[in-house]
């Protein structure tokens, strides 16, 4: 069959199937569909055992070679020398298909710093199959690419004198296989294009010794990868801006291959470093997300109106369609557009998994998250994962933390000693965003006065203050001269202010429950003047989207985190409270400091293994919409079978 592929500024890789047909062949049809190019393929190319589909960027179509099929076996031979390789790959079968079922839960934040609990479903994971259908034969046009660590490998097989890592025992059968799913997940996540080429070679590839070179090339080039990734500053790992800045031009430090697939299999296995069963858990959600993503589309729903149980819509059939294909349980289809009991029990499930309010109305919010494809939920957790593992290389043995997920509007603290503690938070909106930082907690300061930052006083306060000359008496502030002396709020010309346009002055807060830090205050040294702290609007925690704050972090629970933390040093509750009826401020250095991270994670493995997603409220993954290469790649995706030990194989 012939495949016909749209394609601007690109180059089509489309591997190809098993086929009973003598001959395929590939069109590359042009954006203004007027310039086709068809190519033919030997027998030879039939006998592809997998198949893969990929774009490639205009940057790389520079080292990007179409041969003609007679010419494809000579070019590739002269083009790459091979180590020797004298064992064939095993295989290993793929049961049927399963689909995870959710669980109903509370979400929660993930247990990062414990050892994840799998729930007894995850010790039993079977095949996530994709369904594809090999009678039809798709085919190929194989991009010829150049190793990036010649060199490198030439020393590594000199070393381990030309044996295979990568074929010839079930253990380089694994390292394989995690190989390409690393490679897949980067893929995923958004990393640079070369590890879609890498991929697409590795699985397209019918030749061991070129398997051999391709798939040791892309080893050197992940741990290359990570090396970088994980001496990027914390802001830009936890965002991810860190996968635009990594360059495999870059120098290195002690790279090299493994000697033996045992050690090559150990050594993907610690980049990972999430444990084996977080790890399936996302490769299990990666493979349900793209099996339905390639199985068939993904309707939109209409936003308007909004739907209240009872309603009668015909909208709601593909709410039903949409929830089931999720992973929930299917509802009574026979209701067919009446919105009955059933169904908003599974939308209140869906609106916790999500962040939304808990109230069974599908408004906006709840259908702009049903309109999420599988793909970009697929990209989300690959992302996320990320995310997770590089967090895991920053302070591996911390015990005690505080982990605060922005997206996710929750506070985390663990502690080897005392039993884990949350509370929901405030984080700066949008275009006040709270920074992506990590520290260490030093004291709490009970009483605080607010020393209003300037920013906070022209945007904010001086406003307010030139609208009503009593605002500053009102508010319970302070003006205080760049000197610190204090000026009487009497003593203000607020005429003269007004046609000035400046405001000379410093503004503070005294202490007291009109303060806008609450009763507490958790410093940790920083060059943002971002802190934790309790607040005078606890009305505001009851919205689901808690993006309000002017950067800082608002504690639900901060009277409870203080008497945590301050339980460390010795000072009970009762004593707490006594400082905090004198009125007087009263800062409190902790005996041991405790490390705090903002984490912006989107998605998270819950306690009962469910994926929990977050709205991406800072844009840190605003480009998921675009595809790349990976766009295509995932049409020839074969999930794995997944065990508590290992997944045998990932077929593409």
């Amino acid at each position: 069959m012939l495949r016909r592929m749209k394609a601007k500024h690109c180059v089509a890789i489309i591997g190809i199937v098993a086929s009973t047909s003598s001959m395929s062949a590939v069109e590359l049809v042009g954006e203004d569909e007027s310039s086709v190019t068809s190519i033919d393929l030997p027998q030879s190319f039939q006998s592809l055992p997998t198949r893969v589909d990929t774009l490639v960027s205009e940057e790389t179509v520079r080292t990007t070679q179409i041969l003609a099929p007679d010419d494809f076996k000579a070019a590739e031979d002269k083009a790459l020398k091979y180590p020797p390789i004298t064992e064939s790959e095993n295989r290993v079968e793929v049961p049927n298909d399963w689909r995870l079922k959710r669980k109903v839960r509370q979400a929660s934040l993930p247990q990062l710093v414990h050892n994840f609990k799998p729930s007894r479903s995850d010790q039993e994971y079977t095949a996530l199959k994709l369904n594809i259908d090999t009678s039809t034969a798709s085919a190929v046009v194989v991009k010829h690419q150049q190793l990036l660590y010649p060199q490198l490998l030439t020393d590594s097989y000199a070393r381990n004198g030309q044996q295979s890592l990568w074929s010839g025992s079930e253990l380089a059968n694994q390292a394989l296989n995690e190989l390409q799913w690393q490679l897949f997940e980067l893929s995923l996540a958004g990393a640079d294009p070369q590890f879609s080429t890498w991929l697409a070679l590795s699985r397209s590839s019918t030749d061991l010794e070129h398997l051999e070179r391709i798939a040791s090339d892309a080893s050197l080039g992940l741990s290359h990868y990570y090396q970088q990734l994980q001496a990027a500053p914390y802001a830009s790992q936890m965002s991810l801006q860190a996968l635009r800045d990594v360059r495999f031009d870059a120098p290195s430090i002690g790279l090299s291959l493994p000697e033996t697939s045992a050690a090559m299999l150990s050594q993907l296995h610690e980049q990972a470093i999430l444990s084996n069963q977080v790890t399936q858990r996302f490769r299990s959600e990666i493979s349900r997300l793209i099996e339905d993503h390639v199985a068939e589309s993904w309707p939109r729903i209409d936003t308007k109106p909004m739907l209240k149980p009872g309603a009668d819509d015909s909208r709601i059939v593909l709410i039903r369609e949409q929830l089931a294909r999720l992973g929930f349980e299917a509802s009574d289809v026979q209701m067919g557009s009446y919105y009955d009991k059933e169904l908003s029990l599974q939308v209140r499930q869906f609106q916790r998994e999500h962040g939304l309010k808990e109230d069974g109305v599908i408004g906006p919010q709840t259908i702009r998250w049903l309109n999420r494809s599988p793909l970009y939920r697929a990209r989300i957790v690959a992302r996320n994962q990320l995310r997770m593992q590089l967090f895991g290389t920053i302070d591996p043995l911390v015990d005690q933390a505080l982990l605060v997920n922005l997206p996710g509007y929750e506070l985390e603290y663990v502690s080897p000693v005392q039993d884990d503690f949350r509370s929901r938070v405030i984080v700066g909106r949008e275009s006040r965003q709270t920074p992506l930082l990590k520290g260490q907690i030093s004291s709490i300061v009970l009483n605080p006065p607010w020393h209003v930052p300037s920013t906070l006083v022209e945007k904010d306060l001086l406003p307010k203050v030139r609208h009503n000359p009593n605002y500053i008496v009102d508010k319970h502030y302070e003006l205080l001269s760049y000197d610190g002396k204090k000026v009487a709020p009497q003593s203000v010309d607020i005429e003269a202010l007004k046609e000035r346009g400046e405001f000379p002055y410093r503004m503070r807060q005294r202490p007291g429950p009109w303060n806008a830090l609450g009763a507490f205050k958790f410093h940790f040294d920083n060059n943002q003047a971002i802190f934790l702290h309790d607040t005078s609007s606890p009305r505001l925690f009851n919205k689901d989207q808690r993006n309000l704050s002017s950067g800082c972090i608002r504690v639900e629970q901060a009277d409870l985190l203080a008497g945590l933390l301050l339980e460390q040093r010795g000072i009970r509750a009762k004593r707490k409270d006594e400082y905090l009826m004198s009125g007087d401020t009263k800062w409190l250095s902790l005996k041991q400091t405790t490390p705090v991270y903002f984490l912006y994670l989107t998605a998270w493995i819950d306690e009962q293994s469910n994926i929990t997603y977050r709205d991406d409220i800072y844009l840190y993954d605003n480009d998921l919409s675009y595809s790349s290469e990976l766009s295509q790649l995932i049409i020839g995706f074969q999930s794995a079978s997944v065990t508590s030990d290992k997944v045998n194989k990932v077929d593409f």
